[in-house]
């Protein structure tokens, strides 16, 4: 089975290029080949239509929270809400979080969905720092006019499937809240050197073989994610 896991980024280009880790698991074994770069999303778009079989986890929200459609009065059901998002630019998907955000409390400015905070990640409305609300704008519409399977937002009978990859919840499960990597070269110090290390140990090793599942590391821990969902969907 082809596994592929992606590092994506709203603004890919040949300095930042949406990265692929292309993989094979053969029963139990899972060999990374090569490292796949991106460069623009009509690349993307090309990538997400080769033929299947294959599954790829992506790092990026593949939907919105409850709250927030509710509260829009958007379609809640998520093939419909991305179908709305389609026709809308960047700018107006954006404007529309900022102007939402405006007249929300303190605290409540940033919804998270039911899997954010079971996952403690960010939440998809964020536009700075951790751009997932531009990332989820980019990727999900994309998902939808590809034919793949989306689970478990929009599963279909494609043999090109996707999940939501969050490579944190493993990095936190090997390392804790070690620091493992920086933008910056001058704060590349030995000891996210030896954390990386430590996270290559982990995946090698039987320590996850019970848990559910930007650098070479992250695109191998999308493929975990990848590679575990395969490995328990088969079995159920």
């Amino acid at each position: 089975m082809k596994i592929f896991g992606l590092d994506f980024t709203s603004a890919p280009g040949p300095k930042k290029p949406i990265t692929a880790a292309v993989c094979d698991l053969k029963e139990d074994l899972l060999c990374v080949h090569e490292v796949m770069k991106i460069n623009s999303f009509a690349a993307f778009e090309s990538f997400l239509r080769l033929p299947g079989p294959w599954v790829a986890a992506l790092d990026f929200p593949f939907g919105l929270p409850q709250k927030l459609l509710s509260n829009l009065v958007w379609p809640e059901t998520w093939v419909d809400y991305i179908s709305l998002l389609s026709l809308m630019d960047k700018t107006q998907f954006e404007q529309t979080l900022i102007h939402y955000r405006e007249n929300r409390p303190l605290g409540d400015k940033h919804h998270v969905r039911t899997t954010d905070k079971y996952a403690g990640a960010c939440s998809p409305m964020m536009l700075q720092r951790v751009p997932l609300g531009k990332m989820f704008f980019q990727g999900a519409p994309r998902l939808l006019a590809a034919g793949v399977s989306i689970l478990p937002c929009y599963p279909t009978d494609a043999d090109r499937i996707v999940v939501e990859g969050y490579p944190a919840l493993i990095v936190r499960k090997l390392i804790g809240k070690r620091s493992y990597k920086s933008d910056e070269r001058n704060k590349q110090i030995p000891d996210k050197a030896t954390a990386r290390h430590d996270i290559v140990c982990g995946l090698r090793s039987p320590k996850l073989s019970n848990q559910y599942g930007v650098t070479a590391i992250e695109l191998c821990l999308g493929v975990y994610t990848a590679k575990q969902w395969l490995w328990y969907s088969v079995r159920v």
